[in-house]
């Protein structure tokens, strides 16, 4: 029976990756043996673990993200404009999409326009953005305002035969099976699911998985590279970082 990684995640504040990892009938009988919702979950930590070791440069993930500044009103140069404002995805990834916004007062809005050149989202005229977000309540209160983001980049066939191989080794770790990975690596718990590895040894101890990482992230980079923009730094502004060097320009 063919292995599938069913992706139903639910958005939330944390980064939720998972890959369409698909292994054929009779290539990972200990992958088979899974049930699906160990499956799922083994899919999800194979997603992860390929994604930090991308640089968080290559995965599509999910995210529930607030980009609002916490300043009284917001400036210009912060947010672009009044009626867009630059998003920027968990761990400096680049937004590829905008799944939902959640306004004030507007629980879902769909007058909207994302520009993923840059990174804004655009409200349609003549409405406005609000000016701030009350981060100390949760979202969906009064005052609170939310974007479910898509973020990052699909992985090509390359990148999916290397899940593959490494969700199959983590499948044979955890039925006991004959694997690569070492049998003294310390052992990680995680989404429900015990596997006896250690993410470093496993990385070098798996040559598809380190070929694939050392091409994509060649410097060992921990976050993708970000740039500054001294068009949006400006004197009188408090610059605390984010996307362009910015996240809460309060004046």
């Amino acid at each position: 029976m063919a292995v599938n990684v069913q992706c139903d995640i639910e958005v939330s504040s944390a980064l939720s990756c998972c890959w369409p990892i698909s292994i054929d009938e009779g290539c990972c009988p200990e992958a088979e043996a899974l049930e699906q919702e160990r499956v799922d979950q083994l899919g999800q930590i194979v997603s992860s673990m390929l994604l930090r070791w991308s640089g968080y440069q290559v995965g599509l993930c999910q995210a529930q993200i607030r980009p609002l500044h916490e300043c009284s009103y917001c400036r210009t140069w912060c947010c672009g404009s009044a009626d867009g404002i630059r998003l920027d995805g968990p761990n400096g990834m680049r937004v590829a999409d905008v799944l939902a916004v959640y306004a004030p007062n507007e629980l879902l809005l769909t007058d909207y326009h994302f520009d993923s050149t840059s990174q804004t989202l655009y409200r349609t005229p003549p409405d406005k953005w609000p000016a701030r977000d009350a981060k100390h309540l949760p979202l969906g209160e009064p005052g609170t305002f939310g974007v479910d983001v898509v973020v990052g980049s699909p992985p090509d066939e390359w990148a999916l035969w290397v899940a593959e191989q490494l969700f199959c080794e983590l499948a044979k770790s955890c039925r006991g099976g004959k694997c690569r990975i070492p049998k003294n690596a310390i052992r990680v718990d995680g989404q429900g699911i015990s596997v006896a590895v250690s993410e470093n040894e496993l990385k070098h101890m798996i040559p598809e998985v380190m070929a694939w990482v050392g091409a994509v992230n060649p410097a060992g980079a921990t976050v993708p590279a970000r740039v500054f923009s001294p068009e949006v730094a400006r004197r009188g502004t408090r610059v605390t970082g984010g996307l362009y060097g910015v996240r809460g320009c309060c004046g």
